[in-house]
């Protein structure tokens, strides 16, 4: 079995007991404190990647560091994933889980990076026009970038709208390049 199609089985898994508790929420902020340590602690990545320690050593060390941080649900999930040496999996899972978490509550997650920092209500009215159009609730990441030179990029599942000046730029270069 493919290491995407496993994290999805384990996410599914973990989904149904956060139901099951009525702590769907609770879950995906568990589970993505603790993917989001282990990236940024490398000795943490590096000692649950390790095959030297075994799994008593790392679950002990889990629940150490998370057992009072994570929810119930989520400490159940993480042990289980550790105990059955799925640990380098972790952050796979987490994010396998937010995303049927996303789609359980009928809600997309998109991207919108602009040339400049855009004020709260122009945000507010990309927003909505989006979940208007998606039929959707819109939880949405807001960042800028220079390089754009105006305008903005809106991304979301796998798909990018390129409204910038840099995207019409490049559009117009590759349209001479072809027309010789």
């Amino acid at each position: 079995m493919r290491m995407d199609a496993l994290a999805r089985r384990y996410a599914g898994a973990l989904l149904q007991a956060a139901v099951d508790a009525g702590a769907e929420r609770e879950v995906r902020e568990g589970l993505g404190l603790v993917a989001r340590t282990i990236a940024d602690r490398h000795e943490l990545g590096a000692f649950l990647r390790s095959p030297c320690h075994g799994s008593a050593l790392k679950l002990a060390v889990m629940a150490d560091l998370f057992g009072a941080r994570v929810c119930a649900t989520a400490m159940a999930g993480v042990r289980l994933i550790v105990a059955r040496g799925r640990e380098r999996m972790i952050q796979d899972i987490a994010r396998a889980y937010g995303e049927m978490l996303d789609r359980r509550e009928n809600r997309v997650r998109v991207s919108l990076v602009s040339a400049r920092p855009l004020g709260p209500d122009c945000i507010g009215r990309v927003r909505a026009l989006l979940a208007e159009r998606l039929d959707m609730e819109v939880a949405m990441d807001v960042a800028t970038s220079p390089g754009l030179i105006g305008g903005c990029v809106i991304s979301m599942g796998g798909r990018a709208l390129d409204n910038s000046l840099r995207g019409r730029l490049l559009d117009i270069r590759d349209r001479m390049m072809k027309s010789g």
